[in-house]
């Protein structure tokens, strides 16, 4: 699956540069890379009712990742905490169906 070796990419390539546990520099990592992979074609298909299903997957895959980065625990249930998009506007991200839609605005206007 592509998010998935984005993100073992973009932690390799974050660790032979040797510069700690920068978690700012690691999200910077996360935007450049996995970002531009998971939305890769999203101005087309990220918004069509008929990949509702595939994307699920992608933003469960995306987000997953995107724990890891942050060390949070799989255990830990965010939208008992806070929504979703609260958690993502705190490290000042978009969810993945606001990145689509932006997309697909851009690409159609």
């Amino acid at each position: 699956d592509n998010i998935s070796r984005a993100y073992y990419s973009m932690r390799r390539r974050y660790c032979g540069l040797a510069c700690g546990k920068n978690v700012w520099l690691q999200l910077q990592f996360f935007m450049s890379i996995v970002n531009t992979t998971t939305l890769y074609g999203g101005e087309l298909w990220g918004v069509h009712p008929r990949t509702a299903a595939q994307r699920h997957i992608t933003t469960q895959k995306y987000s997953k990742h995107l724990r890891q980065l942050l060390r949070i625990s799989p255990s830990v249930n965010i939208p008992v905490i806070l929504s979703e998009i609260s958690f993502l506007s705190e490290i000042s991200f978009l969810s993945l169906q606001q990145q689509w839609l932006q997309a697909s605005i851009r690409f159609w206007n």
